[in-house]
């Protein structure tokens, strides 16, 4: 009677075993077909677009960002509030914009196309920026020492007065070509002095004592000028080196 009460327990007992095993075993089995149905989902590529506009008066937001949370990925609305770009189902979509509140949104796994599109409004806000406080500076020789030091950038009228002196003035005439207008004039004044003394002997300032004492008055009166800007020159070029030290 004991054995027999014995034996179907153990009968009992090895067909509780093996159902157990074959629910442990076809639990594990459907595991993986309900990973890869949920990773479908959450892994299902689809392209986000739409259009950014101020809540006051509706006008275009450009130049927002927009981001995926947690990565580099987005995209920056054109001059019109208009942005496209490629995300995926179980993203969190982070909308901002200097001078407007951040708003989020989340692309749910209900969403049945592979686009979705969207208006959103961006409300304005105020940003408090941190107070700034400017100090002199740290000493009164430190300032003394910057002050000094200071290279001031060349004025416009600096610049003209280097640039027009007489000297120079005279280089650029010796280097330069005569253009249009001036060959036109050169050709024009021959013309007007081959009428002129046609059919007689042009006359030679060689000889002409009135023409060698007004070329030597201009002569003399140039050297003075040279002379007057060379010694401008040198005392302007001591200056600075004073001003240096």
């Amino acid at each position: 009677m004991w054995e027999r009460g014995a034996h179907s327990r153990r009968r009992a007992f090895s067909g509780l075993l093996k159902g157990g095993f074959w629910l442990v075993a076809g639990l594990f089995s459907l595991c993986p077909v309900l990973y890869a149905a949920d990773s479908g989902k959450r892994e299902r590529v689809i392209q986000f677009s739409g259009v950014l506009v101020d809540a006051k008066d509706l006008s275009p937001l450009p130049y927002a960002t927009i981001q995926i949370e947690g990565t580099n990925r987005g995209a920056i609305s054109n001059i019109n509030g208009f942005f496209t770009f490629a995300a995926m189902i179980g993203d969190r979509i982070v909308i901002t914009s200097v001078g407007y509140r951040p708003v989020s949104l989340y692309l749910s796994d209900t969403l049945t196309e592979d686009r979705y599109s969207v208006v959103q409004s961006m409300v304005q806000d105020t940003i408090m920026l941190t107070e700034t406080v400017i100090y002199p500076w740290p000493s009164k020789e430190k300032f003394r020492e910057a002050f000094v030091n200071l290279e001031l950038p060349e004025t416009n009228a600096d610049i003209l007065r280097k640039n027009f002196t007489l000297a120079a003035m005279r280089e650029l005439a010796k280097a330069g070509k005569m253009d249009a207008g001036m060959n036109y004039q050169d050709l024009t004044r021959q013309q007007v002095d081959k009428l002129y003394y046609q059919g007689q002997i042009a006359p030679n300032n060689l000889f002409n004592p009135f023409a060698w004492a007004k070329f030597i008055q201009k002569w003399k009166a140039q050297r003075q000028q040279d002379q007057k800007e060379r010694r401008s020159g040198e005392f302007e070029e001591y200056g600075s080196e004073v001003g240096a030290y």
